[in-house]
């Protein structure tokens, strides 16, 4: 197996139910219905003396569409360009403000304070805040969307911990970097960016590569490229590297380069390995060295 480096995974703990305290449950918004917001609605009891971030005033979620997905992330394109749907499992980039503008949680790579690491929700069952369950169907991979979050769909008369006040409207820019749609769980995508030549890579050969691994932001979490690392020599079969990356290499050939987009099912699953969050679908990037 390779060998993977430290990471602090703790993306999206805000938008998780139960990360904190005085959270209500998703089951307990289930019925408020998408619409448009109400110009002088309020909602709860904040104001501005409670809540310096301004009075809650949305009274249904509102959903703006900034950009409509492709069906390709990382240079990978799934053919069927699939939609998000109850059941999915989404990799999701985020930012989450007040209605004053200030950043309340974020997790796009190179933001202060952020972990470089999707958010990874199973929709439907991960329990994140009501608004993200709703928000999120129907985008495409490579989508934008904008959230206006009344307080009944984020944390409520309650808020959350020290971080959102209670009453609190929420607003979030969110981007689908990658969906696992039910049924394709074990299916792996690919792309040969350079061909190879001579024999080509069958079960139970020998490999020698140089990769790089990241997650569906782009982020690496392992690579064996650059100074005093050691190309590795994987030989099919031997359970060396997870099950798709192993798959995904069968018919490269010497001098070859590949990506790969590497579902959870035949990556790490829901299994605790440091760094990486479980669900994750993994991108690879993998030059063959040598094939025998």
């Amino acid at each position: 197996m390779m060998k993977l480096n430290a990471w602090i995974v703790a993306a999206g703990c805000l938008l998780l139910m139960g990360c904190g305290s005085g959270s209500k449950t998703a089951d307990s918004m289930s019925t408020t219905t998408t619409g448009t917001t109400a110009a002088n609605a309020t909602t709860g009891t904040a104001n501005a003396t409670q809540n310096p971030h301004g009075k809650a005033t949305l009274t249904a979620l509102k959903m703006t569409d900034v950009k409509v997905g492709n069906g390709t992330n990382l240079g990978i394109t799934i053919k069927s360009n699939p939609s998000v749907a109850v059941g999915d499992i989404v990799s999701v980039e985020y930012t989450g403000k007040f209605a004053d503008g200030k950043v309340f949680d974020t997790n796009v790579p190179g933001a202060k304070g952020n972990t470089d690491i999707p958010l990874v929700v199973v929709v439907g069952l991960t329990p994140v805040i009501p608004a993200w369950t709703q928000g999120v169907i129907g985008m495409k991979i490579g989508g934008e969307r904008k959230l206006d979050v009344p307080a009944a769909l984020g944390y409520g008369d309650q808020g959350m911990a020290d971080v959102i006040p209670p009453n609190t409207d929420l607003y979030f820019d969110i981007k689908v970097l990658d969906i696992v749609k039910r049924g394709d769980e074990a299916v792996y995508d690919s792309v040969d960016v350079k061909k190879g030549a001579g024999p080509a890579l069958k079960a139970g050969g020998t490999i020698t590569i140089r990769y790089t691994g990241t997650f569906s932001n782009g982020t690496v979490f392992d690579s064996n490229i650059g100074p005093q690392k050691a190309p590795i020599a994987v030989k099919l079969g031997q359970g060396m590297v997870i099950s798709g990356l192993e798959s995904g290499m069968i018919g490269m050939q010497k001098g070859g380069v590949r990506k790969l987009r590497i579902p959870p099912a035949i990556g790490y699953a829901t299994k605790k390995v440091e760094g990486i969050p479980a669900n994750s679908t993994l991108y690879f990037t993998v030059e063959a060295l040598d094939v025998s």
